[in-house]
Formats: C-alpha cells, sequence, structure tokens
C-alpha cells in the first residue's frame, strides 16, 4: 500500500475538515492533498532518488512526506542538529536527492553532490503553485517509503529556579534511555495534572513497541507497593501488536526477572537496514537492549547489550550502578562503563558530575555509598570527576567516549 493512500482517503472522506494547523495557517486534508501533488511533480522526472528534509517541522514535512509517496521516491527526515561532519555523510549517502531547507548549509556542506536544495518558504511556495491533476497513487508493489538514519547511540530548567506559568500543559511524553526514578517522581509531583507517557521502541521497530500510560505513572506514585512503586523504572507493558522476549547469549529465552537481550516481532517490526536485514527466520529482530520482565509482564531496560560490564565472568548492568549514585543529591549526572582490567578483564569504572552547587564527594565516599547498597563486584576501580558528560545530538550518552576518558 501506497502511503498516500491515507491523505487521498481522508481527503476524500472529508475534504474541507482541518488537517495541519501551522503557524496560524490552516490547512484543509483537501488543500494537503492538493499540495502533495504539486510536491510530486516537482520531485517526478528529475533523477532524485530521495526527497529529504532538513529543517524544523513546518507543512514542508507532511507535503514532503505525501509528495515523495505519489512520486514513489523514499523519503528522508535528516536531524538538522547533527554536526555538519555527520550530515556531510548523511548528504552524500543519498544523493542525487531534493532537498528541503537550509540551502546554504547543504551547499556548503555538500557543494559536489547532486543535491538539489529550496528553502522551507520556496518548497511550499512552489508545491502550491504547481497545478498537477490528483490521480490516485499507485497502490500496489513494495518499496520505501520513509528511510530514516537511526542516530547511534534537553532538560526542564526548574531546578535552576527558573518559573513559568505551564498550566495549560495537560500531558508529558518521555523515552530514549533509562530514566531514574527520583526524576520522574519530582516531575509527577511538580506537575500533578499532568498525563505521563514513557514511550520505548527503535527506528527499526517502526518506533514504540512498549508503553508505560498516565494511569500506571499515577498508581506507582501513590502506591505503598514496592512492587508497583518499581514499575515507574521499566517502559511498562508491550503494546498488543508485539511479542516480546528476553533471550540469553546463546539465544535461549530466559525466565521472567532474568536478564538478557530484548527480542522482538510483529507487524510494525522492520528491522530492515540498507544494506541487509536483521530478522532472523521466523521474525524475530534483536533490539541489542538489555533488559528483563517482572511477573506482571511490565519491561525493564538495563542498557545496551553491548554495555554490560562482564566482571570475571559475572555480568553487571551499568543501570544499577548509576541508579544508586544519582540518588544522592550531590550527584547531577554519572555513568559507569566495563574498563580494562589485568584480573577480571574488566571492572567498573564510573564518570561523575556533581551538582555545582553542592558539595563533591571523594572517591572513598563514592566507592561506599555503593558498597553499601549492592554487591562488592559493583564497586569501581576507576572514578574520574567531570564538568559534564558527552552525550550526542539526540541526548543519548556516548558510553565509549567516557570509556576512552576512564583508561586515558
Amino acid at each position: 500500500m501506497n502511503i498516500a493512500l491515507i491523505l487521498e482517503m481522508a481527503a476524500e472522506a472529508g475534504p474541507d475538515r482541518v488537517a495541519l494547523v501551522c503557524e496560524g495557517k490552516r490547512w484543509t486534508y483537501k488543500q494537503l492533498l492538493l499540495a502533495a501533488h504539486g510536491a510530486a511533480s516537482l520531485f517526478k522526472g528529475k533523477g532524485y532518488e530521495y526527497v529529504a528534509l532538513l529543517d524544523e517541522t513546518s507543512e514542508a514535512a507532511p507535503i514532503a512526506l505525501f509528495g515523495a509517496a505519489i512520486a514513489g521516491i523514499p523519503y528522508v527526515p535528516l536531524n538538522y542538529r547533527l554536526a555538519d561532519t555527520d550530515l556531510s555523510g548523511l548528504l552524500a549517502r543519498i544523493a542525487p536527492a531534493f532537498v528541503i531547507g537550509d540551502k546554504n548549509r547543504v551547499e556548503q556542506l555538500c557543494p559536489d553532490q547532486n543535491l538539489e536544495c529550496v528553502g522551507r518558504a520556496d518548497f511550499v511556495t512552489k508545491a502550491t503553485a504547481v497545478f498537477a491533476a490528483v490521480e490516485n497513487a499507485a497502490h500496489e508493489g513494495e518499496g520505501i517509503a520513509v528511510q530514516i538514519f537511526t542516530s547511534g547511540t534537553t532538560a526542564d530548567s526548574l531546578n535552576a529556579g527558573k518559573s513559568a506559568d505551564l498550566m495549560s500543559l495537560q500531558a508529558i511524553a518521555y523515552g530514549g534511555g533509562r530514566m531514574p526514578i527520583e526524576l520522574i517522581l519530582d516531575a509527577l509531583a511538580r506537575f500533578p495534572h499532568c498525563r505521563f507517557t514513557n514511550a520505548y521502541g527503535l527506528t527499526e521497530t517502526s518506533s514504540t513497541i512498549a508503553l508505560l500510560g498516565p494511569d500506571d505513572h499515577r498508581l506507582a506514585q501513590h502506591s505503598d507497593d514496592a512492587a508497583i512503586q518499581a514499575r515507574l523504572a521499566s517502559v511498562g507493558k508491550p503494546l498488543a501488536t508485539v511479542e516480546l522476549e528476553i533471550r540469553d547469549d546463546e539465544g535461549q529465552p530466559v525466565a521472567t526477572g532474568e536478564s538478557g537481550e530484548i527480542y522482538v516481532r510483529g507487524e510494525q517490526v522492520a528491522g530492515e537496514y540498507r544494506e541487509r536485514s536483521a530478522v532472523d527466520a521466523q521474525g524475530w529482530f534483536p533490539t541489542r537492549d538489555a533488559g528483563w520482565l517482572d511477573d506482571n509482564g511490565y519491561l525493564f531496560l538495563s542498557g545496551r547489550a553491548d554495555d554490560v560490564i562482564v566482571r570475571g565472568g559475572e555480568n553487571i548492568s551499568p543501570g544499577e550502578i548509576e541508579d544508586v549514585l544519582l540518588s544522592h543529591p550531590s550527584i547531577a549526572d554519572v555513568a559507569a562503563v566495563g574498563v580494562t582490567s589485568k584480573e577480571w578483564g574488566e571492572t567498573v569504572g564510573i564518570a561523575v558530575v556533581f551538582k555545582s552547587h553542592m558539595a563533591a564527594l571523594d572517591n572513598d565516599a563514592l566507592c561506599q555509598l555503593i558498597k553499601d547498597r549492592l554487591r562488592s563486584s559493583r564497586v569501581p576501580e576507576q572514578i574520574k570527576i567531570l564538568q559534564a558528560l558527552p552525550y550526542n545530538e539526540m541526548g543519548k550518552l556516548l558510553r565509549r567516549e567516557v570509556r576512552n576518558l576512564l583508561q586515558s
């Protein structure tokens, strides 16, 4: 099925219904469909292999998405916040392409590539000005509708004493990594009328595969049951349309409560890369995320499978160490990683960021904090105090860089 059929059906059922509001302008489904066909006419017959968007979200995004689908060309959303070196590599991979967004930046990064770039406003003007006969897009056959580059491996200012009128805020969604319970509880207390949702998923699984919904959040916040409270550290239950298993290093399912690698399958699970497929013959996709399921089916993440610290044959989750350290009021951020050890092969190293207005702990105090709550094998052999931890543009911790800093 061509995804443009979604817009065509909506335009047929309610042509004058408002489909989109952007910067005060309202687009009906009919107007959006006409603009998409106008965009398709800009793309067709030019030799483009991709249509890319390098810009903030706007009406240009749906027009380009559906226009590319009508033209039979993959749509590629690019992260405009990427560093120039990363972005230039991605642009080179999709040439020849029609790029919507920052024309000056594209021309500066890839002057010799076959890339036609127009600004957002110019693109919308051209798409709506071109008269194109509205014909149903081809709905048969298979092809790539959207190609997304994974991120590979922005924080509320409330703690800094800033305030704002947030009474109109109704919902808060978060995800992308493990969230400390203390932070969630603080947010729930600060926003008592907001509905909180934690979504877990991957690019390869067409986003969300597990969800911790608003009711779960408030139930855990107010419950006296430790098991229910602990659910705030989970990513909720798998969606009804998704199958999920936790497997060991040999690929065998583990018992409830045991940690392993998360495998998923279902209609929404693509697991497809440009060069290869990562889905096995039975349709299972290895996420490379480590985690475990509790007795009620709630999924808990313990980090990337590659991030597990193996100390003398014992698997150690970085997350359990980080949670203990983050419970101390002086610690702003922390990362636990595996570092080389002559005695154990690998052992624990930690990088710690202290809050500027709080007294820092010395190494002995940090070790004692961990030892009091966890087994002695979790006590770090290497400790480094940093001003900030390294994150990528998507807010994901760069553990490899932390490891390099500890071993340098």
